[in-house]
């Protein structure tokens, strides 16, 4: 079975909806990265940094798991 993590920044879009806003490699990149996103109600440098940790199977079954490590 092989795994890894990487980093995705979430923002909100409008009222409604949420999503990705780009994903790094590394915590730091995405600290970095962070500060070119916003959520639509705030100012650059906004949003949430996830820790997306994945596995995939000896079946190729991909399993991920998000936690929360940092909002601004």
């Amino acid at each position: 079975m092989e795994s890894g993590k990487f980093y995705g920044i979430k923002n909100t879009h409008n009222e409604w909806s949420s999503g990705w806003s780009k994903f790094c490699v590394t915590l730091e990149d995405a600290k970095r990265e962070l500060q070119n996103c916003n959520d639509w109600y705030r100012d650059k440098g906004t949003g949430t940094i996830y820790e997306i940790s994945f596995s995939v199977s000896a079946q190729g079954v991909i399993t991920f798991s998000t936690k929360k490590i940092y909002e601004r």
